[in-house]
């Protein structure tokens, strides 16, 4: 999306500042320092603006929609090869974005520490509840993506992302703008959480070794910490 935003306010194509590259080594340099945070509490206003963001993005993909029913921002021949009942070959990525939606809030080591009265129930309730929310945001993105630019969602020019099938007008200018402060924002958490992650994979790893019947549940553990990790990697 970065790119996007600087050709739209006249960077040319060829500047080093409309290529993604720039953008990862840019964005790794910012995250460090921000990822030595010792708690989420400390990053609560990125939690709370990441979440603010990508709402008022999906927000505006719902009322472009419900106010031109895709028109002018698609052909009519994309939109006539709508398929409401047939599996695309890329069906088998929504189980990945639901397990992700769902682990990411699952697997978060800090959060049941931070948790105020935290016990299973709370944290179990304050996870699902999350996970919920963001596979239905995931759902209705996508479903309102594809009923607005139809077979354009899986070109080329889509590149994977169908806020790239956007016409790059002010106003979805600045949807690219908030979806690139939303990655901004939340990277961190993820980052921090993987941080932990690897600590209590380093701590289990060694108790497993160390443990001379190394029981079932250290092995447990032990998975446990490696799958946090895996899934914030990712």
């Amino acid at each position: 999306a970065v790119p996007d935003i600087m050709r739209h306010f006249g960077v040319a194509s060829d500047s080093i500042l409309a290529h993604k590259a720039t953008y990862f080594v840019g964005c790794f340099l910012f995250f460090a320092p921000c990822a030595a945070q010792r708690s989420l509490r400390e990053l609560a206003i990125g939690i709370v603006l990441g979440v603010v963001t990508i709402f008022v993005f999906v927000g505006a993909m719902v009322v472009a929609f419900a106010d031109t029913g895709g028109s002018g921002y698609s052909s009519s021949q994309d939109r006539e090869k709508i398929r409401y009942f047939e599996l695309h070959s890329e069906f088998m990525l929504l189980p990945g974005i639901v397990v992700g939606a769902f682990c990411s809030s699952n697997f978060v080591p800090q959060l049941y520490e931070e948790l105020k009265d935290a016990s299973p129930t709370v944290f179990s309730g304050s996870s699902d509840a999350s996970s919920a929310v963001s596979t239905i945001t995931y759902l209705i993105a996508a479903a309102v993506g594809y009923l607005t630019f139809g077979a354009a969602v899986a070109s080329a020019a889509s590149d994977g992302s169908v806020l790239n099938n956007y016409p790059p007008t002010t106003l979805w200018t600045t949807m690219r703008l908030l979806v690139v402060l939303h990655l901004l924002f939340v990277a961190p958490i993820t980052l921090l959480n993987t941080r932990e992650g690897l600590y209590r994979l380093y701590v289990r790893a060694n108790a497993l070794s160390s443990s001379r019947s190394a029981d079932a549940s250290a092995a447990v553990r032990y998975a446990q910490a490696a799958a946090v990790v895996g899934v914030h990697a990712l």
